[in-house]
């Protein structure tokens, strides 16, 4: 309000007091000026309450620094040696004259009238004017000190403002890397417990980020799209297979396809999201979104998706700097879940190796246990061929001896008594050798059959 008056008189150097002294009064007794401050000034300048009698009743702190000082004289009598003495406030100046001790104290009162060395002035000597001007100039300076002030006191503000940013921002980066370090060392990440590791990223994710969808997308390139396999949504953790083809999203597809993140305040409306309003966005009520690429061997494996419902969402540097440290621990639970399925398959391998070698250990008993029972077999065989030889070689003995000489006589009695014409003159006595040779030929074979019994009855 003091500043917006003053403004109003530009020049103070024309006759009368035109400022009210009431409202100068005021300007005085609201500051605490310094010593080097007036001393800039032409003519240093305060005021004082009088009453009639010249009894000083209030004064601003300038003046009493100077009776402080002893600058002015501590009698008011001294100051108005004349009888009159003016009363209301008044504005006194001092004024150094050049290379001299004394004082003068050009004065001004709220009735109008001024004095000059103590003495009432009806007309100004120029002395009132170089008052009023001093006035002005400490009341453009006190201005230009105010709005320096202001603006030191703005900038400390917003460096202080800086200060509790740049701190609240380390503090986040600081639960942002506890916040991985710790999922890093998961133990359903370490082990490869795919599913598991899935529902506790998106679910720390949505968590931290304060927000109400979060989701894992696979990328399928023979198919050219993204299919979700786990969901965050509001607190609940599901599988909602969705699968959003390229033809559908062409512009966001060449997006991820080239590793960029994608960043969209009002996803409806960015040029990277908006192909989803119609069939995505709208019914879910999706207002933004953050999607992050993350790369299975060197190639696109899906993104990680975040999206706020129902009210936008402003992402910031820290948000995606989280997000892309999901990605990457997205990778690596992959790569865990691959390790487990490896050492499954080499466990199952082993088993199945164990139960072949524990076959072949039965195989290799049954076939020692045949090769020893064969070795038995062989062994009882040659004993059996040897036997037989040994019969076959009797019987041979017999068959060459004692059965082929019965035999070979019975013949040749036979052909006698057939060919011979005289023999029916010695028929009784060929019967008779017949007779002879046919029962010693019986007796060889039943001596033969009683030996192959003998041969059966041992076997």
């Amino acid at each position: 309000m003091f500043s917006t008056r003053f403004s109003l008189y530009e020049d103070l150097k024309v006759e009368g007091f035109r400022i009210l002294p009431d409202v100068l009064w005021e300007f005085l007794q609201s500051i605490q000026p310094t010593t080097q401050e007036w001393s800039q000034l032409d003519v240093p300048f305060s005021m004082v309450k009088l009453e009639g009698n010249g009894k000083i009743i209030d004064a601003t702190p300038m003046f009493l620094s100077w009776m402080n000082d002893g600058i002015m004289p501590t009698c008011i009598d001294d100051i108005f040696p004349i009888a009159e003495k003016p009363e209301g406030i008044v504005l006194l100046g001092l004024l150094k004259k050049e290379k001299a001790v004394e004082f003068c104290f050009p004065i001004f009162t709220s009735k109008g009238e001024h004095w000059v060395n103590g003495k009432s002035c009806k007309q100004s000597d120029g002395t009132l004017s170089i008052l009023l001007q001093s006035v002005h100039d400490y009341v453009s300076l006190h201005q230009k000190y105010v709005k320096l002030k202001n603006t030191l006191d703005e900038q400390h503000i917003i460096k202080e403002e800086l200060k509790i940013q740049q701190f609240q921002q380390n503090e986040r980066l600081e639960s942002i890397t506890q916040l991985l370090m710790d999922m890093v060392k998961d133990q359903d990440i370490q082990l490869g417990n795919w599913d598991e590791s899935l529902s506790k990223i998106v679910t720390q994710l949505a968590q931290f980020l304060g927000i109400t969808r979060v989701s894992v997308w696979e990328y399928k390139s023979e198919s050219k799209s993204i299919c979700s396999i786990q969901y965050y949504n509001q607190g609940v953790v599901t599988r909602d297979p969705i699968e959003i083809v390229e033809a559908t999203a062409p512009i966001y597809f060449s997006a991820i396809l080239n590793q960029q993140v994608i960043l969209s305040e009002d996803a409806q409306e960015n040029k990277w999201t908006k192909e989803f309003t119609d069939f995505y966005l709208k019914p879910l009520q999706i207002k933004s979104m953050l999607d992050v690429p993350f790369f299975i061997e060197d190639r696109l494996g899906g993104i990680i998706c975040c999206e706020q419902q129902y009210t936008s969402y402003s992402w910031t540097p820290e948000d995606v700097l989280l997000a892309r440290g999901m990605a990457d621990i997205i990778t690596i639970a992959w790569k865990s879940n691959q390790r487990k399925l490896a050492e499954q398959t080499i466990v199952e391998s082993k088993e199945k190796i164990k139960q072949q070698n524990r076959i072949l250990e039965v195989q290799r008993d049954e076939i020692r246990w045949m090769n020893e029972r064969l070795e038995e077999k062989v062994k009882n065989r040659t004993e059996e061929l040897f036997i037989r030889n040994k019969q076959l070689e009797e019987y041979a003995f017999m068959n060459a001896h004692k059965l082929r000489g019965p035999l070979c006589r019975l013949k040749g009695l036979i052909y006698l008594f057939q060919k011979d014409p005289n023999a029916e003159s010695y028929r009784d006595e060929l019967i008779h050798y017949i007779t002879v040779s046919a029962e010693e030929l019986d007796a060889v074979v039943h001596q033969i059959t009683q030996k192959l019994h003998e041969n059966y009855t041992k076997e």
